[in-house]
């Protein structure tokens, strides 16, 4: 035998070598070897008739091995006497630490069934609890036995063949798991659970199989199987080269147990490997157009859900943020003008009191800090966010045959001036995360106009029984002047020149709602609460 091929069987040995760090010494009883101070040489020694190999030390056969090959192993006591290493050829398999001698306490081998002893029988003495094993036709205690020898009957007399490769069983003695390979008995690592009853044989070398029991792909090699990924399980058929350079395939993925597509994929070939599409390629795929025709529009991506505007060399991802957290603390909404003034970003109460409406919200806490005493900084500690209640007052009268509804909510300053906007181009649109009836987001621009002349942009949130997170894209906004037959101003102007955000509630005078909004960010920003 090649020493390489008895590593294998050695890595097991050196796991129960870690489990059994110290062993008796004493005298060798039987026909066990004893401690010497020599080198005690060892060969694994073909069984006529069969394909096990039995392990001889000096001479003696201490136990029985499968799938070795006959080489010249010893051990080799270190120089400070603590243990040996095992030596086969030149190699150095590894180092254990302990006794190689069999220490057998009288009491406990007359303590075992002396009227059964088949070579490899294990005994369970029931009021001691303590393990024996039938070795050369006598009882040993298992725990005294010298590691080779533990190892060599954990599995002895159980088969381990191409019909039950994958396997995995308890060890008799140690109670360890060992699972069948294409090298015997070993200890299994994680692929080895994942494919438990996955035949890896030289009928399917090279393949990538899925595990039937986790969502995990491996590669049979060499008569193991090892970690691999979805990629190359869905493209290991599958041609990528010069010859479809830029090719892009759909995958589908079934499970066997429900025999429906579960998922599907998609795979570009490119310098002849595949890749995952990213997520632009993919949004590109679904049929997402840029060119001359729409150089500036932006348009959410249908399979990414993210915010692209179209420029002259292709579509790029809007990156501008905006964002706010009340289970933060945060008493401010991070607006990208925030450096520039300690107002940006700052929340405020709107309603109709301008108007002379009477509509109000009922706060849990009382509102301010040491600075203004309309502060929502309470309430956003208070309730991880805004909360409280919309009441609303009497309707707007603006004439003798006008009247309108009442409204109420909240808005935050972009910017810290009136009179100057700020660019929220970049941000896509808005996520927010609310409850509570249904609300109107306004956008309000630099020198705005007087609320019946209004040219603001506006979007719709429905009702939300519960805390839910929206996302609204600019592409979603409509103009108010759009639906007085106004001449409205382009919405990719507008958005350059904006000074507030609004959220608030228009309903019938005397209604009374509860509201939460939890988070407010840009189209692209994910919102928790």
């Amino acid at each position: 035998m090649k020493a390489t091929k008895f590593c294998k069987q050695a890595a097991i040995l050196l796991s129960i070598f870690a489990l059994n760090a110290c062993f008796d010494s004493g005298s060798a009883t039987g026909n066990v070897p004893a401690d010497s101070d020599t080198a005690m040489e060892c060969t694994a020694k073909k069984i006529e008739g069969g394909s096990d190999f039995e392990f001889i030390c000096n001479g003696t056969v201490v136990g029985s091995i499968g799938n070795l090959a006959e080489s010249s192993c010893k051990f080799e006591e270190l120089g400070d006497s603590t243990g040996y290493e095992i030596i086969c050829g030149s190699d150095t398999l590894g180092t254990f630490y302990g006794s190689l001698a069999d220490t057998i306490p009288t009491t406990d081998s007359t303590t075992a069934n002396p009227a059964k002893c088949s070579e490899g029988d294990l005994f369970l003495q029931a009021t001691t609890a303590k393990k024996y094993v039938c070795f050369h036709e006598t009882w040993k205690a298992a725990d005294s036995l010298d590691v080779l020898t533990i190892w060599a009957y954990d599995t002895y007399g159980i088969a381990c063949n191409d019909s039950n490769k994958g396997e995995i069983i308890q060890g008799k003695i140690s109670g360890l798991d060992k699972v069948c390979k294409s090298s015997g008995w070993a200890s299994p690592n994680q692929a080895d659970y994942a494919m438990e009853g996955q035949k890896c044989t030289a009928e399917n070398e090279g393949k990538i199989e899925e595990s039937k029991i986790s969502e995990e792909y491996y590669k049979c090699e060499n008569g193991s199987w090892i970690q691999s990924y979805r990629l190359d399980y869905d493209t290991q058929d599958k041609t990528c080269d010069e010859s479809n350079e830029g090719e892009i395939i759909e995958v589908n993925h079934y499970k066997s147990c429900v025999h429906y597509i579960t998922s599907t994929n998609y795979y570009k070939c490119s310098q002849n490997n595949w890749q995952y599409l990213s997520l632009l390629e993919r949004d590109i795929y679904e049929g997402m157009i840029c060119d001359s025709s729409n150089i500036g529009k932006m348009e959410i991506g249908p399979y990414s859900n993210i915010a692209y505007v179209c420029q002259k060399n292709g579509w790029e991802e809007l990156v501008s943020e905006m964002s706010w957290y009340g289970n933060a603390s945060e008493f401010r909404v991070k607006t990208e003008y925030n450096q520039y003034s300690e107002n940006a970003g700052g929340w405020f109460v709107y309603s109709d009191s301008s108007l002379g409406g009477n509509s109000r919200i009922k706060w849990p806490v009382e509102t301010g800090n040491e600075y203004d005493d309309k502060a929502l900084d309470p309430v956003i500690e208070h309730c991880n966010g805004l909360c409280g209640e919309f009441v609303l007052g009497d309707s707007l009268h603006f004439n003798d045959s006008s009247y309108q509804k009442p409204f109420i909510g909240v808005g935050f300053n972009v910017t810290d001036s009136d009179t100057v906007g700020g660019d929220i181009t970049g941000w896509g649109g808005i996520s927010i995360a609310y409850s509570g009836p249904a609300a109107i987001i306004e956008l309000v621009p630099e020198n705005e106009k007087n609320y019946l002349e209004s040219d603001n942009y506006f979007a719709n949130i429905p009702r939300q029984g519960s805390i839910n997170a929206i996302k609204i894209s600019w592409n979603d906004f409509n103009s108010w002047a759009s639906l007085d037959s106004q001449t409205e101003v382009p919405l990719n102007e507008f958005l350059k020149k904006v000074v507030a955000i609004r959220i608030y509630t228009q309903l019938e005078p005397g209604s009374i709602e509860s509201f939460k909004i939890m988070a407010i960010g840009s189209y692209n920003t994910p919102v928790y609460y």
